[in-house]
């Protein structure tokens, strides 16, 4: 009996976010020949991190409103040239700047459900912050986008996209085989972890996994093959500060919601390229589980990556692309630990931002794009 008890609490051990779980040598019962699909039944979500994360400053906590700035802004410039980017190129206002606990409407919008908006994210007794943008540049949403938040799994969409360029550009083959080690073990979501040390994947089946199932040890090993360096560098280049991910850690710790949007106008281009590594990374990301931002609009399909984490350094975060007839990009981040109350205030607002974003097209002038 105090065997089998003891087994229990190994197992409890195991599944707790940021812990440090004993090292396990279970058996591979893993076919490794196929590539990894997205129907297969795995855990809920959980990073547990390393390093020392500080807590995030508190946001201004002053009264806020609703505030809806002219749709078409003066502006002499020309649309830039799109032969390479998707026609849905994005635009946001060169203005754009980070803003506390208001609610700011680029375009022009349904004043009612906007203030439905504003009383869900005001009412809200946690941090939370939005940014959505339609890729025709008609209408943006941005809501207490100078919180910082930390990351957890959201970080590993753009670091795929980082490898994806990569196979690309023929400095990584999605061929090419990783074996895991003991120094890859991550604890929280994935399968490869109850796998034996030795265990091989290729790298397209570790993209898949990173994105899919959000496997941990598949991320940890990618991220050892390729770097931090060059992924930084592509975000310093994508002006996305937030999302720099240190030497220290595998997480960004002082994420920003607007900076997300900005990688997923960016992942949104990319696919648009069809190149392989496009296709990779899209077919990896798309209509997976664990879509805390789109699990309230099952009328379309989505491509995203979340994340969740818990203890203080808490999280429940989601960022992507919402397929709607007039595509847009979202991220949603709370602090909190997606509870049941957490979940449904984020499937509130993403209802209302859906709601939003269906009115008829109002073209918006644009200002300036993301580059």
């Amino acid at each position: 009996m105090k065997a089998f008890v003891a087994l229990i609490l190994a197992c409890l051990t195991v599944w707790c976010a940021g812990c440090s779980p004993a090292l396990v040598e279970p058996t591979d019962t893993t076919d490794h020949n196929s590539t990894p699909t997205i129907e297969e039944s795995y855990p809920p979500e959980c990073d547990t991190t390393d390093g020392n994360i500080t807590d995030t400053v508190t946001p201004d906590t002053e009264e806020s409103n609703v505030t809806l700035p002219e749709s078409s802004p003066d502006t002499e410039e020309s649309v830039p040239d799109t032969e390479e980017c998707p026609p849905e190129l994005q635009y946001l206002p060169s203005d754009l700047e980070l803003i506390g606990q208001e609610l700011k409407i680029y375009g022009t919008a349904d004043a009612s459900l906007a203030e439905q908006l504003a009383n869900a994210l005001q009412g809200y007794n946690k941090n939370i912050s939005l940014a959505c943008w339609k890729t025709d540049g008609s209408l943006g949403i941005v809501y207490n986008t100078q919180q910082s938040y930390f990351s957890a799994c959201t970080i590993k969409a753009p670091v795929m996209l980082y490898c994806c360029k990569l196979i690309d550009a023929g400095e990584l083959n999605k061929d090419e085989v990783l074996t895991y080690e003991k120094r890859h073990y991550h604890g929280g979501s994935g399968k490869i972890r109850f796998n034996a040390y030795g265990s091989t994947y290729t790298v397209e089946e570790l993209i898949t996994l990173a994105l899919s199932i959000s496997d941990n040890v598949a991320y940890k090993m990618l991220v050892e093959r390729i770097g931090r360096d060059g992924f930084n560098t592509m975000l310093t280049e994508y002006e996305c500060p937030s999302l720099i991910v240190p030497s220290w850690s595998l997480w960004a710790s002082y994420a920003q919601a607007q900076d997300f949007v900005k990688v997923w106008d960016k992942i949104n281009q990319y696919f648009a390229t069809n190149t392989l590594g496009a296709q990779i990374l899209k077919n990896a990301c798309t209509n997976t589980r664990f879509n805390y931002g789109s699990q309230a609009i099952p009328e379309y399909e989505y491509s995203h990556k979340s994340g969740e984490n818990y203890g203080s350094n808490c999280a429940y975060n989601d960022a992507g692309i919402i397929w709607a007839e007039t595509p847009y990009v979202y991220s949603v981040f709370t602090k909190s630990e997606g509870t049941h109350e957490d979940a449904n205030t984020v499937d509130e607002v993403m209802r209302l931002v859906n709601s939003l974003m269906k009115q008829a097209h109002i073209p918006a002038t644009p200002d300036a794009n993301l580059n």
